[in-house]
This record gives structure tokens, sequence and C-alpha cells, in this order.
């Protein structure tokens, strides 16, 4: 192998410039041994001390082929000195190839300064990025590198800066989870940002040169310092995720050329409190502001015409928002948990709220719902706390399930066209009387459960059927029941006041715990039609003194698991059963009872 060794000044200083010609040498990339001749390299590096990352040699080296790159990186690691490595005057070497399957010598380049030559650096992938075992990399340049491959400095850990003047397209993944790096030069002139490019990265701010056309997908997600971009006017698009979990980021003007905004594109982003929506958006995309819980406002532009699911979900500051007349339909979860939202006015064009889209907002007090909704979704305002009154157009057939539980609600009025009310629709809410209008079928399990402040409830004819534990624990002292019910579900009236109950001749059965607990009921009549009574049916009613039976039930169809408190159930088969009255003198669940003559 031939050598010349002149003196010059590089980027890095004083440093020794090498031209390696391919000779044969033996094996110099075997790194494991001395390579058969030192080179000027080796002798060059043996003139210096042992040194650390922190105080590299200076080093300039002229290569012309691959292979001279991969005797440089053996001798690199044999002599195991860090080095400011400047390659910029090597040819040959066009798009340039760090080689990520070998690791010899690596990890001793602190900076580097590409070939002057090379206008590209290979691709790599998630698993071999390009710039593998660059463990300790902090810059690079490169004069006339037009293009960085996909997954080139991919989790560079060490890097900081990245120089590149004529750079132009930067590809997917080139920067993703390097986290030093605060590099951002190379934004003032790539106009090409590919998907993933800078995820955790850690620079301040960012400028964005304009010729931009989009922000692709997860491009800045994850930088947690970014606290300013600017972007400009040639970006019509930001794409799902662009700037998710960008926690320091406080505030974003976007400009009025973008028409799409995608999904997640501001997800968690904690700090952001200000933001301006240019007037092309069609569409508030999902989770696009999810988490966003320094966003106290939001002016929604006049041409959406839906805001998706969970666009607002758990934006804890969020107190005023302004939906526009063109907005047609809320998503699911559009704005749960949004605590500080006190009012809200939904334009004449919405035709469906979806389900959760206004759950757990605490401080809602006020809601105007137009005629024109046909749908509100499951649990659309539940936990609703402050919400005392709603207006239910006439346009609603089905109330969901859990509409307005755990709500603020105190009354309702349920329109006409209501044919069926969910399971838990109403349940825990502060209702205190309640009109089922004619032309409901169906009361859904739970529906009005636990409403403790509950103290008249209409239910007319039309109702066929009242769910599992439909009425546990209201406050009424008594209901009437209509004919159309063959039967009383489990715990339909569980832990309520009633003190009296007419059941109707239609029931044929009294499921379990359907009475359980109703310390105040004092007689019952059980039709002559029921054939069944189920365990713990009137356990735990402490006040039960009385039980007249009008017809008989069979002992397969009689629970012997505390259908009654006490020992109705032997006395009633020790004096053959049948149509009859029982009586005791001390109520609970040690009563006595006996047959009355």
């Amino acid at each position: 192998m031939c050598y010349t060794c002149p003196m010059r000044k590089s980027l890095f200083g004083a440093a020794l410039i090498l031209a390696l010609l391919a000779a044969g040498c033996g094996n110099p990339l075997d790194s494991s041994r001395e390579p058969d001749i030192f080179t000027s390299v080796a002798d060059f590096l043996d003139r210096h001390d042992w040194n650390s990352s922190r105080n590299p040699i200076p080093l300039a080296v002229k290569l012309d082929s691959q292979e001279d790159w991969e005797r440089l990186l053996a001798t690199l690691s044999y002599k195991n000195r860090y080095v400011s490595l400047d390659i910029s005057d090597s040819t040959g070497m066009t798009v340039f190839n760090p080689d990520p399957s070998r690791a010899a010598g690596k990890a001793y380049i602190v900076n580097l300064k590409l070939p002057d030559s090379s206008t590209s650096i290979i691709e790599g992938t998630s698993d071999n990025p390009a710039f593998r075992f660059f463990s300790y990399l902090e810059k690079i340049e490169g004069t006339n590198i037009r293009r960085l491959g996909s997954y080139c400095f991919h989790n560079a850990r060490s890097l900081e800066d990245a120089i590149f003047p004529s750079l132009i397209a930067i590809d997917d993944y080139a920067f993703s989870l390097c986290r030093n790096f605060t590099g951002t030069s190379v934004f003032e002139t790539a106009t090409s940002i590919g998907d993933y490019a800078f995820m955790g990265c850690g620079f301040t701010g960012v400028a964005l040169t304009d010729g931009i056309t989009s922000i692709g997908n997860w491009t800045f997600a994850y930088c947690l310092e970014l606290a300013e971009v600017v972007i400009p006017g040639s970006v019509t698009s930001i794409r799902d995720h662009a700037f998710r979990n960008c926690t320091g980021l406080e505030d974003i003007e976007i400009p009025r050329t973008v028409r799409s905004i995608g999904d997640y594109a501001f997800m968690d982003c904690t700090s952001l409190a200000g933001i301006t929506l240019p007037d092309g958006i069609t569409r508030i995309g999902n989770y696009l502001f999810m988490n966003c819980t320094s966003l106290a406002g939001i002016t929604i532009p006049g041409v959406v015409t839906f805001i998706g699911d969970s666009a607002f979900y758990r934006c804890s500051s969020l107190a005023a928002v302004t939906i526009p007349d063109s907005v047609t339909g809320i998503g699911e979860y559009a704005f749960m948990g949004c605590t500080s939202l006190a009012a809200v006015a939904l334009p004449e064009k919405v035709g469906s709220i979806g389900n959760n889209a206004f759950r757990n907002c605490s401080g809602l007090a006020d809601i105007a719902i137009p005629d024109s909704i046909s749908w509100i979704g499951e649990y659309a305002f539940a936990g609703c706390t402050r919400l005392s009154s709603v207006h239910i157009p006439d346009t609603i057939v089905i109330i969901q399930a859990g509409t307005f539980s755990d709500s603020g609600l105190t009354g309702i009025a349920i329109p006409n066209s209501v044919r069926s009310i969910g399971n838990s629709a109403f349940q825990r809410s502060n209702l205190t009387s309640v009109t089922i209008p004619a032309g409901v079928q169906n009361i859904g399990n739970y529906s009005f459960a636990d409403c403790m402040w509950l103290e008249s409830a209409i239910i007319p004819n039309s109702v066929g059927s009242i769910g599992d534990y439909a009425f546990q624990g209201c406050g009424f002292s008594g209901i009437s029941i209509p004919e159309t019910i063959t039967a009383l579900r489990t715990g339909v009236f569980r832990n309520s006041r009633l003190s009296a109950v007419t059941i109707p001749d239609s029931v044929t059965g009294i499921g379990a715990r359907a009475f359980e607990g109703c310390r105040n009921l004092a007689a019952v009549t059980i039709p002559a039609g029921v054939t069944a009574i189920g365990d713990n049916a009137f356990a735990s009613c402490s006040a039960l003194a009385g039980v007249t039976f009008d017809g008989t039930i069979g002992e397969e169809g009689f629970s012997s698991s505390g259908a009654f408190p006490g020992d109705l159930y032997e006395k009633y088969f020790e004096t053959e059963g049948g149509p009859g009255s029982y009586a005791t003198a001390n109520p609970g669940n040690s009563a006595v009872w006996n047959r009355q003559p």
C-alpha cells in the first residue's frame, strides 16, 4: 500500500491527509489484530495519548473506495483513539455507505465530515440503521448531501447536530429517537420530510422551509422539548400523529393554506394553550387534541362538518368552544372529560351526538340540543353533574344506555317519540319525578336505578318489559305497575322506599331480589297468576308483616332461598299452600309466620 502524508489545515484543525490506494496488504479489515503494515494513520494516532470522546483527535483522510473506508475503520478500532474525522476530499462514494453490518472503529468517530462527492446516504432499517454503531457520533456534515435515506440516523442517541446545506429530502425515520439532536439547520433547505423523521428528537424550536407541502405521520411526535414551530404557507396538510406528545409545545399557528389535519396530530400536547385553525379545515380529526389539558378555548372553522371521536377528550381546561353551523355530527368521546366546559350550543344541522360525547363534563350546566338531533349516543351526558335540565327533541326514538347516568338532572320531559329507554339511561341521576310517555315499550336494566330522589314515576300501559334493577334504590313510596307487565325482573324494586305496591294480575313471575331491602313495605298480595317467586325476592323487607296469596305456588316455583324473611316458606307448605293470608307479629329476618283464618 502506498501513502502520501502532507499536513494541512482541515475542518477540524491541523490533521493528517492520507491517500489510501488499493493494494494487497493481507487482510486489513480484521480488527482483531494489528494490520500487516502500520499505516501512516496508525503512526499518527500513536503519537497521541489515549483520549476520550470529549477531546477527539482531528484527522483528515482522503479515501478512494468503500474498501478504503473499511480499512480506515479497522485501523481506528485497533488504535482505540477518538477522532474528528474529515473525509471530505474522498472520491468514489457518491452514495455514502457507512456499512451498518460492521461495528469496528465506528464508536471512535465523534465528528464526521462526509465526502464532497457524496450526494446521499444509504437507507437503513429499524434493526440496522445506516449509522448503527456510531455510539459517540455528535456531529456530522456533508456539503453536497441532498437526500438522507430511511433510518439513516435512527436511534443515534449521541448525535447533536447535522449540517447538510444542500439537503432536499429527509426520508422516513431518518433522525427518529435521536434524543439529543438539536440541530435545526436541516430544516433550512429540506422540502420533503418523511414519516417519523424526527420522532423523539430534542430540539426546542423548528422553522420549516418554504416549499415543504406536508408534515408527515409522527414526524415530530414525542419531541418533548419542542416549544415553537413555524409552519410555512406552502404546507397544505398535517398528517396523523404529526406533533403527538410534544409536551413542551405551548402555541402554534397553522397557516390558512392547510386543508387537512390528521387524527392524533396534537394528542397529548399537555402545554398547548392556544392554536389557530385555518378556515379550510373541514373536519376535526379523531383524537386531534386529546389530553391537551392546557387548551382553554378554540374556535372551530365555519366549514367543519364533523368533530371526530375523542377530538377534545380530557381537555380539562377547555372552558369555551364555538361550534359552527356547518357541523352535522359530534363523534364518540368528542368532549369527554372537559371538566371546565360550562355551556355548549349545538347548531341546527347536527343530526347525531356520539357515544360518551360529553361524558364527565362535570362543569356543563347548559347545552342546547336542536330538534335536528335524531340520535344521542350511549353515555353521551353521563357524569354531567351540573346539568339539571335538558331538552330531548321529539325526533329521538331511543334513549340509549347510560345517556344521562350520574348526571345532575332533576327533571326530564321524555318526548312521545321515544319507544325504548336503555340500560342505565338515568341511573344515579337527581331526578325527582318522571313521566314515561305512552308509546314506550321497554325500560332497560338499571334505567332509573339508584335515583334516590325519585319520588314519582308514572309507567304507561304500553310498557311490556321492565328490566333488571330498573328502579333499584329509588325514593318513591308507591308505584303503579301496568297490566302489560308479565314478569317482575331481578332486583326491579330492590332497596327502594316502597311502602305499598299493587302487583297486577298479569304478572306470572317475581324474580330474584325483586323487592329485596324494601324496608318500608308492610304488606303485599301475590296475584293468582304468579307461579314462581325467586331467591330473596322479599328478603330484608324488615317491615313486612302481611302476605296474601291469591293462588297456588308449587314447590318447584317457590324459592326456598329466602324468598320471604323468616319461616314463611315452611309455613306455606306446612299448611298445604294455596290461597290464603299470612301474618307475623315480629317482622324481619326471624319472623314467625302464621296462616290467618
